[in-house]
């Protein structure tokens, strides 16, 4: 499962990754946030044909320039948009990928209203003689057999605790800037010899709108799981579905409306992931700090 996510890259590391423009002005400068709970106001990218106002997106004619990717807001935790209860209702921030298609609350928004997550990682709990600890999960910081191979051994990426510190000693503003000739940071990254962005995650998930009682639309998304790769199975038996780049498109397709056939798109093997154990202070999701994805041992 997903019950808890980081997203602290920068604003800009966001956009250059998926390719998105803003139609939410609250979205241009997205916060830090270390410990993203299911309920919270969560980024999300969508695609879509035109750009309704006041009315869910979807079911409108066609533009002459094509889909449009955007990022948005959205409550994580899906409404369908048959619901009675809003936002009252059962929390769903998780949909299984095997059943989303069929199940009333989730088959429409799988054929039609898809959408992808943006996170640095995500948190998972394993249980073990009562005991819970939390471990990290993210882009590896250096290449896993096989991925290493392909990339001749070379790692592509930095590590997400590494962006974190930039974050949290230099700001947003800052960070942002890192790689970029002349600036303090991009030099103290090139003495290490590694990126200071790590790759982000895109995970796939699947939005609503749901009216509320005095007219305004709700957005509201949750993010589809599926078993868990192998070499995380002795944390948690599900997982997020992580999409690569090049399945971004096809996901978001507005074209496509047929639900099961956007879960045939899911069926390559998951990119490759690490898991760091981390402190316990991400349990409280009042903790908010770069120290929760930090390794334990550091």
């Amino acid at each position: 499962m997903c019950g808890r996510y980081a997203l602290f890259q920068p604003t800009q590391g966001v956009q250059l990754q998926f390719q998105f423009e803003f139609a939410d002005p609250a979205a241009t400068n997205l916060a830090p946030n270390y410990n993203v709970a299911p309920t919270a106001n969560v980024p999300i990218v969508v695609e879509h044909y035109g750009r309704p106002v006041g009315e869910p997106r979807g079911g409108v004619v066609p533009e002459p320039q094509g889909a449009v990717r955007e990022l948005l807001l959205s409550r994580w935790g899906l409404v369908p948009g048959w619901a009675r209860a809003g936002g009252n209702g059962p929390v769903l921030f998780n949909a299984r990928l095997e059943t989303a298609a069929e199940k009333p609350s989730f088959a429409e928004s799988m054929a039609k209203r898809r959408c992808i997550f943006p996170m640095n990682g995500y948190f998972e709990w394993q249980t073990r003689q009562g005991d819970k600890q939390p471990f990290y999960i993210s882009v590896p910081t250096t290449p896993l057999r096989g991925e290493a191979e392909e990339n001749g051994g070379v790692p592509k990426l930095g590590g997400a605790a590494e962006t974190a510190e930039l974050v949290r000693k230099y700001g947003t503003e800052t960070a942002e800037k890192v790689g970029e000739p002349g600036t303090e940071t991009a030099e103290k990254v090139q003495e290490r010899g590694s990126g200071a962005t790590p790759e982000l995650l895109g995970m796939a998930g699947l939005y609503s709108w749901w009216r509320k009682p005095g007219g305004a639309w709700l957005l509201s998304a949750t993010i589809l799981t599926r078993p868990t790769q192998e070499n995380l199975r002795h944390i948690h038996h599900r997982e997020p579905v992580a999409l690569r780049s090049e399945e971004y498109a096809v996901w978001l397709d507005p074209n496509l409306q047929d639900g099961a056939a956007a879960r045939e798109l899911l069926r390559r093997p998951a990119p490759l992931l690490e898991a760091v154990a981390v402190r316990q202070e991400v349990n409280n999701v009042r903790n908010n700090s770069p120290e929760n994805v930090r390794p334990l041992h550091d």
